[in-house]
């Protein structure tokens, strides 16, 4: 895989995250979840649960796991070069 494609990527979910975590949420957001989905008040679109179907797994839990995956494969193919 390009260390270029890799890098971009990985700008891409930083950029993401970054955008996400700074926008905060109305309750009419919240209001499109059952309550059993929040542990606390969500504050900002990171908090919120990344589907209405039950899931108390959040938006911002999916974005760093990828964001952690993405630069995992980056290091990977950044030391294969090498």
């Amino acid at each position: 895989m390009n260390r270029d494609y890799m890098a971009n990527m990985l700008f891409d979910i930083n950029d993401v995250v970054e955008t996400i975590q700074s926008h905060l949420i109305n309750d009419d957001i919240i209001e499109q979840y059952h309550e059993s989905q929040f542990d606390e008040k969500p504050k900002t679109l990171m908090d919120i649960p990344k589907d209405c179907e039950g899931s108390s797994i959040s938006i911002g839990d999916c974005l760093l796991n990828l964001q952690t995956h993405i630069n995992e494969l980056h290091v990977y193919f950044s030391n294969e070069e090498n």
